[in-house]
């Protein structure tokens, strides 16, 4: 069940063995095996997805939403450009900022962009590397949502985000 909670899938037949074998001979504890488990989904597809939502609408996901996404981009091929594709042309994306997906970024998203996912100011050359890009809202929003300024910021908080369903409470913002 722990690995159905934070990455939507069941885990491998070896690791399963392995990690219930650990537990019965008390060489790892509960908690320990949690972490282990929870160490795997920042190399899965999940974090980005989650990642996605934080950025996009400010928010972590529901668990159905963040079901839907993780297993409509494995059963489809799905990119995450595809995704923030999805969600920059959501209604509540396009009534937060007023543009869809296949907008060319301007500078009122990208100020808002950088206010809302990296929590600062534009930089002077940043801004206008973005507002000079020739990419659409939606590949722009990607970008952000996985730039290392971003994933530092919220991997503390992503961490208790799937601490927290692996415990089958209910997630905190990042």
């Amino acid at each position: 069940a722990w690995y159905q909670r934070v990455l939507f899938r069941d885990g491998s037949y070896v690791k399963v063995y392995a990690y219930t074998n650990a537990l019965n001979r008390n060489i790892l504890s509960v908690e320990q095996v949690k972490n282990l488990i929870l160490e795997e989904t920042a190399s899965s597809d999940v974090d980005p997805i989650v990642r996605l939502y934080q950025a996009a609408f400010n928010r972590c996901p529901d668990q159905a939403g963040e079901m839907y996404w993780v297993q409509n981009s494995r059963q489809n091929n799905l990119t995450l450009n595809d995704i923030a594709s999805s969600f920059a042309n959501s209604k509540e994306f396009v009534d937060h900022y007023g543009v869809n997906a296949s907008s060319p970024i301007n500078a009122a998203t990208l100020t808002a962009f950088y206010n809302n996912v990296l929590q600062r100011s534009p930089d002077t050359a940043g801004f206008s590397f973005w507002l000079n890009s020739g990419l659409s809202v939606g590949q722009v929003l990607q970008y952000f949502s996985e730039s290392t300024e971003f994933k530092g910021q919220v991997k503390s908080a992503l961490g208790n985000f799937h601490y927290d369903q692996i415990n089958n409470t209910l997630p905190a913002n990042l």
